[in-house]
């Protein structure tokens, strides 16, 4: 009767062991899920960001200079751009 219930027993442990075991991999695949998302969602967002900017820096650009003026327009876009950290 005590070797059944010995055996019981281990395999209880073992079980739990087992689902410990589970249960902290599937933690780390979440998590590296959870990474991979984060990181495309700021590069999703970085990219608005720089065409909000490049937005910006044109129509300062159309307002500062004519449309005849296209390569003194181009030339202030660039440095907008670079300035505001796009």
């Amino acid at each position: 009767m005590k070797a059944i219930a010995a055996i019981a027993l281990a395999m209880m442990v073992s079980v739990g062991a087992e689902q410990a075991a589970l249960a902290q991999s599937l933690d780390k695949a979440n998590q590296k899920y959870e990474d991979a998302y984060r990181q495309r969602i700021d590069k999703i967002n970085q990219r608005v960001r720089r065409k909000q900017i490049e937005a910006q820096c044109k129509e300062e650009a159309k307002q500062t200079y004519g449309a005849v003026h296209f390569r003194e327009r181009r030339a202030y876009v660039k440095t907008c751009i670079a300035r505001n950290g796009g």
